[in-house]
């Protein structure tokens, strides 16, 4: 239980701060928010194995509160990138960057999950500690904020960026355009929902139902999570071939069509061809959702859009996590995929009705000039 707390409190605090961290980039710098959020997390990063050498309700406070700062933190590093990307870049090179951006996390998780693996193995040979252990685990954890020392090296790199005003003018206001923040929040909110049902649950699915050994779960997972690379970095193809509204549409609806064989086939064929078409669709759909959505806001309100769309993204997980679980003991697996279907058309709707008709030319005209 204690476990389930800890990584609730820093899911909790990466979403509570989401939105304070748009707002506070887009009042003192960008670069200076990422600059803050990748210090503070090194620090509680490195802090965090020390929870070994204490004991009884020290180590829990210690952990807890490790955890609460790295969360939020850790929202300062992804919301501010994604706006200051936008202002240093052109438009040539805009969709390339969000294309390697959303393809990084994948790569990453893989060669995450790898070097964890071996860390520990590596600290029980050089230490008197087995696996049975928390020692070699405590220790391989002191990889994580060396990860953030070179990510503070990459930041520090870039220089400071003038803030170009917005040339997509039409949604300047003198007070942020909320209803378009929710609008977007909205359907990130359900279009993730897909994704993370499959991804989370997955292994209990397959394990419970199939009995499908541990090695080959981790496999079909493994190819799942690399799918969205090459999604992603087909990203700036689709969009040049198509208005960028259209590839939305187009590719939202294929998630949804992607989830179907996972919903209606119970076979383990079916089960991992969605899971990589739909690890690939969601990469191509991220990565050209989060241009799209800081081009056809303000310049100055594109911290408070990233913001908005990372706290319903983690709304998402939270909601797909105690949600799908409570589908999957009523009803089981196969209804909580096929109802996680029908959000994912239900956001390509919403997105046409507000982006895709012709009553939207006005506001689809700021995303694909």
């Amino acid at each position: 239980m204690f476990i389930g707390l800890a990584n609730g409190i820093l899911g909790f605090g990466y979403a509570l701060f989401s939105i304070p961290a748009g707002v506070l980039g887009g009042r003192y710098g960008y670069r200076r928010m990422m600059t803050i959020g990748a210090s503070i997390c090194t620090a509680m990063s490195a802090l965090l194995p020390v929870a070994l050498f204490l004991s009884g309700d020290l180590q829990k406070i210690w952990l807890i509160a490790a955890y609460g700062l790295y969360g939020i933190a850790g929202a300062l590093v992804p919301v501010n990138g994604v706006p200051f990307i936008m202002e240093s870049s052109t438009d040539k090179e805009r969709d390339h960057l969000f294309a390697f951006m959303s393809a990084a996390p994948a790569v990453a998780g893989f060669a995450g999950s790898v070097v964890g693996g071996l860390l520990p193995r590596f600290f029980e040979l050089i230490s008197k500690y087995s696996l049975g252990n928390p020692h070699p685990f405590a220790y391989s954890l002191w990889a994580v904020p060396i990860m953030y020392v070179l990510i503070l090296v990459a930041i520090r790199t870039t220089t400071r960026v003038k803030r170009v005003s917005n040339t997509y003018n039409l949604l300047r206001s003198t007070r942020p355009p909320y209803g378009i923040f929710a609008i977007f929040a909205f359907i990130v909110l359900l279009r993730g929902t897909l994704y993370f049902s499959v991804t989370a649950f997955l292994n209990v699915y397959l394990d419970t139902v199939f009995h499908t050994p541990t090695p080959v779960i981790g496999m079909i997972a493994a190819f799942g999570r690399l799918a969205a690379v090459p999604g992603a970095l087909s990203a700036p193809l689709l969009v040049s071939r198509w208005r960028r509204h259209r590839p939305v549409l187009i590719i939202a609806t294929l998630l949804c069509a992607a989830g179907l064989p996972v919903s209606l086939i119970a076979r383990i064929p079916a089960i991992t061809f969605s899971l990589i078409a739909i690890g690939a669709m969601s990469g191509a759909l991220e990565a050209i959702f989060l241009v799209y959505s800081q081009k056809i806001i303000a310049a100055e309100y594109r911290g408070l859009m990233s913001g908005s769309i990372a706290l319903a993204a983690g709304a998402g997980y939270a909601a797909t996590m105690y949600g799908g679980g409570f589908i999957i003991e009523k009803l089981g697996f196969r209804p909580l995929y096929l109802l996680c279907c029908g959000l994912v058309l239900a956001s390509a709707l919403i997105f046409f009705v507000f982006f895709g008709g012709k009553k939207a030319c006005s506001l689809r005209a700021l995303a694909n000039a």
